[in-house]
């Protein structure tokens, strides 16, 4: 300690509080992508090939939809911790409107994205790209509607 300030600290201060170089671990954005995209073909393609089978294939269908939804959970909640926040809210997955908000920052967010809250420009792109599926989901919609007979 200094003579000159009795308040100085006796341990060096970081210059980086937040440590930018710290490694989230989990998994990024393509890896979330691409793995439920999978997850969805092995799904489907496991059910067909039951369904075929009869009446075990019916009775198969909820074991191997179970299956699915747990390997989503997982992705999202390894695709959390890429991002800095708990895994746990990778558990929102399975929340009806929470799932829209958890699904959006797994594919959006950059890695670290809750330490320093900015998005990249692959996170812009691709916010942009899925407006412009709902600007034109909702067009659609509307052009169904107003022209369907009544």
């Amino acid at each position: 300690m200094s003579v000159s300030n009795p308040y100085q600290s006796t341990h060096e201060v970081a210059v980086d509080p937040f440590n930018s170089h710290r490694t989230y671990g989990g998994i990024g954005r393509a890896a979330y992508f691409f793995g439920g995209i999978g997850i969805s073909i092995v799904q489907n393609v496991v059910t067909v090939a039951l369904a075929g089978s009869g009446d075990v294939g019916s009775v198969a269908v909820i074991p191997i939809a179970l299956v699915a939804v747990a390997g989503t959970v997982a992705l999202a909640c390894f695709r959390m911790i890429n991002l800095g926040s708990s895994g746990w809210w990778g558990l929102g997955i399975i929340v009806p409107i929470l799932n829209i908000f958890v699904g959006l920052r797994c594919l959006i967010c950059p890695e670290g994205y809750a330490d320093h809250k900015t998005l990249d420009l692959a996170g812009k792109i691709i916010s942009g790209i899925l407006i412009a599926i709902i600007a034109l989901g909702v067009i659609a919609f509307v052009a169904v509607v107003a022209t369907s007979p009544r």
